[in-house]
């Protein structure tokens, strides 16, 4: 979701809130996360690398015609959800948001 903020957005959040580590891989840097959300809005996806917790990977995708801030995700431990597992996954994350967002629009 932070992915598709306008910056104006993303800092007054950063301010209020910090970024706290969780693990040695968070990205607990203003400058991090940004280079991280410039990867996120190039792939159309993020991945969280075991930055919340060790041993857990997320490939996660937001909705962004959604009324609320929304996104659905897939996460497991690494040894199943490995690289291989997200080349899978983000083309049916892909085509679950867009299902997602067309069921929204019809809704609101």
């Amino acid at each position: 979701i932070l992915g598709w903020m306008a910056d104006a957005d993303l800092a007054r959040i950063l301010r209020q809130h910090g970024l706290r580590r969780f693990t040695e891989r968070t990205l607990d840097t203003p400058s991090r996360l940004r280079r991280d959300l410039e990867l996120v809005r190039a792939r159309g996806y993020a991945v969280d690398d075991e930055e919340q917790e060790i041993g857990v990977r997320c490939f996660a995708m937001a909705l962004p015609d959604a009324p609320t801030p929304t996104a659905i995700s897939v996460s497991g431990p690494t040894s199943r959800v490995d690289w291989d597992f997200g080349d899978r996954a983000v083309p049916l994350l892909r085509e679950a948001a867009e299902r997602l967002c067309g069921q929204l629009a019809q809704a609101g």
